[in-house]
C-alpha cells in the first residue's frame, strides 16, 4: 500500500486512537515499522484496550488479523502523518526486495543464509510453475522440494498444482515449486534435453516461469490463481 493510498483511508478517520503508529525501540532506527490503525468499534473515541483495530501496513496493505489497541500500544506510539510519512515510504520501497528480518535488524539477521530467498514481509513475491511433461522430472522436482523444505527448517514438501496466467493471456497448469535453489533445478532439467519442461521467464509462454506479485494486487508475469 502506497503512502497516497494510506492517506485516502486516513482522511476519513475521526477516532482518538485511529491513525499512524511507528515502532518504539528498534535495532535499526532508520527502519522503524509503521502502520495505520482503523477502529472497528462503533465508538472509536473510547479508550478500551480490548477494542479491535484494522491494521494497514506498507508491505501488505490490510493485515488479515485485527489487533487489540493494547497490542498496538505495546511497542508502538501514535504520530502525526508528517512524521509517519518517511517511515511508511521507506518500508514500502525496501519491502519490494528486502525481507522483514533484514529490514528490521540492520540488514543481516535473516534466518535463511547462503543467498536463500526469504519472503517474509516482502511486497513482491516470486513464484515458479512447471508445466508440461512433469512426469519426466517428477523425481528431480521432489528432490528439490525436500531440499528446500529441509534447508528452511520445514518438514513438509507437499506438491501443489496451480493454474497460472500471464498478462498476455497465456494459461498454464502445473506444479508450484519454491524459488530457493531453483537454479539447480533448472540445470538438472536442462540435462534431460528437449523432452523436459522448458524454463523461461514469466512473461513468455513457456512451461515454467517466475511471477512477481505485488500485495497491492498489481500482477505481472505468471500468476498462479490459487496462490496469494
Amino acid at each position: 500500500m502506497t503512502w497516497e493510498e494510506s492517506q485516502e483511508r486516513y482522511s476519513s478517520l475521526r477516532g482518538r486512537y485511529e491513525g499512524y503508529y511507528i515502532s518504539d525501540n528498534e535495532l535499526n532506527p532508520g527502519n522503524k515499522l509503521c502502520l495505520l490503525a482503523i477502529s472497528e468499534s462503533s465508538d472509536p473515541d473510547t479508550d478500551r484496550d480490548y477494542d479491535y483495530y484494522t491494521v494497514l501496513k506498507p508491505f501488505c496493505g490490510v493485515q488479515q488479523k485485527s489487533e487489540k489497541l493494547e497490542t498496538i500500544f505495546g511497542n508502538m506510539h501514535k504520530v502525526a502523518p508528517e512524521v509517519a510519512k518517511k517511515y511508511w515510504i521507506n518500508q514500502y520501497e525496501k519491502s519490494s526486495s528486502m525481507c522483514f528480518h533484514r529490514f528490521r535488524f540492520l540488514g543481516s539477521n535473516c534466518h535463511l543464509k547462503g543467498g536463500k530467498r526469504c519472503d517474509v514481509g516482502l511486497r513482491k513475491l516470486s513464484y515458479y510453475v512447471i508445466s508440461g511433461n512433469v512426469l519426466l522430472v517428477w523425481e528431480k522436482i521432489e528432490d528439490h522440494l525436500i531440499f528446500t523444505s529441509t534447508s528452511e527448517g520445514r518438514k513438509d514438501h507437499v506438491m501443489k498444482i496451480v493454474r497460472a496466467q500471464t498478462d498476455s493471456g497465456f494459461t498454464a497448469i502445473g506444479l508450484l515449486v519454491p524459488g530457493n535453489g531453483i537454479e539447480k533445478l533448472v540445470t538438472e532439467m536442462e540435462k534431460l534435453g528437449s523432452d523436459a519442461p522448458k524454463i523461461a521467464d514469466g512473461s513468455s509462454a513457456a512451461g515454467a516461469g517466475g511471477r512477481s506479485n505485488d500485495n497491492n494486487n498489481t500482477t505481472t508475469a505468471l500468476v498462479p490463481s490459487e496462490v496469494d
